[in-house]
């Protein structure tokens, strides 16, 4: 599951987060790797936090808002100082903007190693991002988010639409229920950022 939030930012309904309930939704649902990815932040405390006390291997993210759409950015957690320091800047850049999504050239220009992260758009999802608005960006894309099971199988049946996920796109509280069936399975022996790039392609 490559999406879910722990931080209530400026795009969520406020939301107190438990990492009890996180820690229950991986083991009930048998999921073997989970992202952070929250709307234009990454905090690197609550990231060690979460990794710390979950039982799988969580990678480091971002969900930026880009181009008018939404655009998931993954790194390998040996990355993490680096990463800290690029979605800083996205940060600094969306608080400030007055469109609340930054550039394909403001993005570049931080995450200038596209070739090392994993890049999934909101595909079949609003907000979309169309792959026209992002040229540079778009050659790193092999796979797209949809909304539902429904919109995965359309993905998956036409040729020229990209490797579709579905995820959860959870707001991890207390209250909240878990969110079935929004996890895609993937078919690799050992899960570590390579492997599930290769993977994402086909």
């Amino acid at each position: 599951d490559l999406h879910i939030h722990t931080v209530s930012t400026k795009r969520d309904k406020p939301f107190a987060f438990s990492i009890e309930k996180l820690k229950g939704y991986v083991i009930q649902e048998k999921v073997d790797l989970i992202a952070i990815t929250n709307h234009n932040l990454f905090d690197a405390q609550q990231f060690s936090d979460i990794t710390n006390a979950l039982p799988i291997k969580v990678f480091p993210g971002i969900e930026v808002d880009i181009e008018g759409g939404h655009l998931i950015v993954i790194t390998d957690p040996s990355d993490i100082d680096d990463f800290t320091e690029k979605c800083a800047k996205v940060y600094r850049l969306n608080e400030t903007s007055e469109d609340s999504y930054i550039s394909e050239a403001q993005f570049m220009e931080i995450f200038n190693d596209l070739g090392k992260y994993i890049l999934i758009p909101h595909y079949e999802k609003e907000p979309k991002l169309p792959l026209e608005r992002v040229p540079q960006i778009s050659p790193y894309i092999k796979c797209g988010e949809a909304c539902s099971a429904k919109k995965f199988i359309y993905m998956q049946s036409r040729s020229e639409k990209l490797v579709p996920v579905l995820f959860s796109d959870w707001r991890v509280e207390e209250k909240a229920q878990f969110p079935l069936g929004r996890q895609t399975y993937i078919d690799i022996d050992d899960v570590n950022m390579m492997s599930l790039k290769y993977a994402l392609t086909d």
